[in-house]
């Protein structure tokens, strides 16, 4: 009774597929290829960002916060000096993402851009 096998695979086959239609809509879940819900990625993306700029802001104050002594202990200069050198690094740091994002969208191009910076910022290494 090849042809009644068949028919029992065929029918299992077919209430499997049903069972995993009906957990996936439970769990918000898709099962093919690990795929996670549209919501899901959104949450992760979310996420990702929020730890970068937590990261981010560390080293921003970290710097800043250390530049002053730095700069009058080693650097030998004057307490006005160095108060000088960190508003000047806090003012460069505040305004260069919006002057790339206004010459990354008006005159070069994002891609060509990010090619530009990733040059320099290897040249500088």
């Amino acid at each position: 009774m090849p042809g009644a096998n068949r028919r029992d695979t065929e029918e299992k086959r077919l209430l499997n597929h049903a069972a995993d239609k009906e957990q996936n809509k439970l769990t918000g879940r898709s099962n093919h290829a690990g795929n996670l819900s549209q919501s899901e990625k959104k949450l992760q993306e979310a996420i990702c960002v929020l730890l970068v700029e937590l990261c981010e802001r560390f080293t921003f104050f970290g710097i800043v916060c250390n530049m002053i002594l730095f700069c009058t202990v080693k650097l030998g200069y004057r307490n006005y000096q160095a108060a000088i050198v960190n508003m000047c690094f806090v003012g460069t740091s505040m305004l260069t993402p919006v002057l790339v994002g206004w010459l990354a969208e008006c005159l070069v191009g994002r891609i060509k851009l990010v090619c530009i910076c990733m040059f320099l910022h290897f040249l500088g290494r």
